[in-house]
């Protein structure tokens, strides 16, 4: 019997002040495409999931209008809040909805992540179905983030200090890390630099191309 598919909650609420006056949410994704990098976050979570559920604030009518017809249940957050604010209310949102469910928790900014990154984290959950998944790349943790349905509830008891990572030193026990070959698990996009970067990184390359 096949595992119950995640609900998704995907992050998207921030002002994206370092990126000026521009959304980074509606920037296109890869550069010079029609997508934009909150519909290729989307894009990638939704295959995998039951539901998709997207906290949103800032430029939430574009944002919305960006993800049509895509169907998902808007979450109100706050932009100028933390992360961890928006993990919180998307967690509550899902549990008022869906009880004892597996959350595929994703930043709208991390659009280049590979969809086989995403099935790897979900294989390795059937195994150890009651820790949470972060991909590791390297040195270092990124997202998608998998948490199974009874920790959400102790994730929502957590203070807030130093966000998700935070509530991560706390209960380290309750943390598996799988080793992934994907940079984008740990390159959010924050900077119109960052952004360029990685779009170069992640651009199709032609047959004249070296």
């Amino acid at each position: 019997m096949s595992s119950p598919r995640p609900i998704g909650l995907l992050l998207a609420a921030g002002r994206s002040k370092r990126l000026g006056t521009q959304t980074k949410q509606l920037l296109p994704w890869p550069p010079g495409s029609e997508r934009t990098m909150i519909e290729a976050s989307y894009d990638l979570l939704a295959p995998f999931c039951a539901a998709m559920f997207v906290v949103l604030d800032h430029d939430a009518d574009a944002i919305t209008a960006a993800l049509a017809p895509r169907v998902f249940s808007m979450v109100h957050g706050d932009a100028d809040a933390p992360m961890f604010d928006s993990i919180r209310r998307g967690l509550r949102a899902i549990a008022a909805e869906h009880t004892d469910s597996v959350v595929l928790l994703h930043p709208a900014d991390l659009p280049a992540v590979q969809q086989n990154t995403v099935q790897r984290m979900l294989d390795e959950s059937s195994t150890t179905p009651h820790h949470a998944l972060v991909p590791q790349c390297g040195d270092r943790g990124g997202h998608p983030v998998l948490i199974p349905p009874g920790m959400c509830e102790e994730i929502l008891g957590h203070d807030g200090r130093d966000g998700l990572r935070g509530y991560w030193n706390l209960h380290s026990d309750q943390l598996r890390r799988i080793e992934v070959d994907d940079p984008a698990t740990t390159m959010d996009v924050d900077t119109m630099a960052l952004y360029k970067a990685l779009g170069e990184r992640c651009r199709p390359r032609g047959r004249n191309d070296s």
